[in-house]
């Protein structure tokens, strides 16, 4: 199993898998830089992220910016689909 120490190299393989994270010291782990470009491409490499990292209020939320910005974590299609039925039955009880 490979290690990441060295930081570019820790870039390059989160680059192209989010997941390469877990493969990363922990020091790497708690880089701002290597955690932000392994959540960007696997939002799953959160659960590999330092624990220092994850009690930093301000790169929380910087990670909840750059996924909002792109793509929604979730998909609320279908939770706005049945709050409508739900508001129209409740139109039609009363």
């Amino acid at each position: 199993m490979v290690k990441y120490y060295i930081k570019q190299e820790a870039l390059a393989a989160v680059k192209e898998s989010g997941f390469a994270l877990s493969h990363a010291s922990d020091e790497l782990r708690n880089d701002k830089e290597v955690a932000l470009k392994a959540f960007k491409q696997d939002v799953r490499a959160l659960r590999y992220v330092g624990k220092e990292l994850m009690s930093n209020t301000a790169f929380l939320y910087q990670l909840w910016s750059k996924k909002s910005s792109s793509k929604p974590l979730i998909d609320n299609t279908n939770v706005k689909k049945e709050s409508i039925n739900m508001k129209d039955n409740e139109s039609e009880s009363v």
